[in-house]
């Protein structure tokens, strides 16, 4: 459905929704689980998310991607 959700798995309720284009690959924390990073095969995007803001604070765009690492 083009969302990125976080979720609170005490209350199992989504406490964020992001849009990000699919098909959505996988999502991952970072940043001492300040920002998610997600990453779309078919948009060709890379994006990472201020979790405690909630806004989006990068975007990069590649051809292909099917994974990403947080170093």
């Amino acid at each position: 459905d083009g969302l990125i959700r976080v979720w609170d798995v005490d209350t199992d309720k989504a406490i964020a929704e992001y849009e990000h284009p699919g098909p959505n690959r996988g999502a991952l924390w970072g940043g001492n689980e300040k920002y998610v990073m997600s990453w779309s095969s078919g948009h060709g995007t890379v994006k990472v998310w201020d979790v405690g803001a909630n806004k989006l604070v990068a975007e990069q765009e590649h051809k292909l991607v099917y994974g990403a690492t947080w170093d």
